[in-house]
């Protein structure tokens, strides 16, 4: 996935986009300590014995040309051991054989076409995001309500220029070439995800489809600026407008797209817990919406017994 969950999860979850899984809502973000402001994404430094872990924290989607200051990061991958990547969304044969049977239960039923199904509100807001996706109308016209939210989501996102792969798949280019163990922290299979969006009830399809327009415009407004501001270890400016707790009201209606947030948040925790008992040092890449959600990443590193400098300066 983003190799991030939340949502490109969602968007896997639904089938309608091949991107990768991002969930705290911006007050979550308010107990962040900026020390000074060094150049620069911001990077937290995880402590425990003589190990140490440095975090690149990480926000999605971003422009595809965002240009950021990579000294600092290039400095901690070229005496880290290891670096740990965002868990992955893996679609098999046999995964992509049942999406394909199993898709008819993700459209409309008869001859219903989207748009003629949608409550006026919510019709007029769909529109105006396709339009800004500059896609037809055919486009999404048999797909059930959240799947097409879901969809438009991405589509807008390409026209816009903006990846939900990046900037994990930077930090991972900036790898290539030295001798560090690269490990994605955990692959998960789509199979679940799929079952779950096709058992969606018609209110929840509504539900979910209202969380994805929302989602699109807050990213519409703030996306690049919250990039830039992350570029630049602007973290009061992230705080204030980065906000992927917006799909969190979908993700309550498909029971297994939560369960595997929290795994994500689970296994991203316990990957830096294990490279800390491995001793030396790693860089790991962490989306900020489950590095400091409640009960997130570095609340679990902590309740670990971890020293945990944020954002670290070095």
């Amino acid at each position: 996935m983003p190799p991030v969950i939340r949502s490109a999860l969602i968007a896997l979850l639904l089938l309608a986009a091949p991107a990768a899984a991002q969930v705290p809502e911006a007050p979550l973000l308010a107990e962040v300590l900026v020390v000074g402001r060094p150049p620069g994404p911001p990077l937290w430094r995880v402590q425990r014995g003589g190990a140490e872990v440095l975090v690149l924290g990480t926000v999605s989607p971003v422009p595809h040309l965002l240009d950021w200051d990579e000294t600092r990061l290039e400095r901690h991958l070229a005496r880290a051991d290891r670096l740990l990547l965002p868990p992955e969304v893996k679609v098999g044969a046999l995964d992509a054989a049942r999406m394909f049977v199993g898709q008819g239960a993700l459209k409309l039923p008869g001859r219903a076409t989207l748009e003629a199904t949608l409550p006026e509100p919510l019709r007029v807001r769909f529109v105006a995001a396709r339009e800004r996706a500059l896609k037809p109308a055919a486009r999404y016209a048999r797909w059930k309500p959240a799947v097409a939210g879901f969809l438009v989501l991405s589509d807008w996102r390409e026209a816009a220029g903006l990846s939900m792969a990046k900037p994990a798949s930077t930090v991972r280019r900036m790898a290539k070439g030295r001798r560090l163990k690269v490990r994605t922290v955990a692959a998960y299979r789509l199979a679940p995800l799929a079952r779950s969006a096709a058992g969606l009830s018609a209110e929840a399809h509504l539900v979910c489809l209202d969380a994805a327009l929302r989602q699109n415009d807050a990213e519409g407004a703030h996306a690049r600026t919250v990039a830039q501001a992350w570029a630049e270890g602007d973290l009061r400016t992230v705080r204030r407008l980065y906000d992927p707790l917006l799909l969190d009201a979908c993700l309550a209606q498909a029971p297994a797209a939560d369960a595997l947030v929290r795994r994500g948040v689970a296994d991203t925790a316990a990957a830096i817990e294990a490279s800390l008992r491995d001793g030396g040092t790693a860089v790991a890449v962490v989306d900020l919406a489950l590095l400091l959600r409640p009960d997130g990443v570095l609340e679990r590193l902590r309740a670990g017994g971890a020293t945990v400098s944020a954002p670290a300066d070095g």
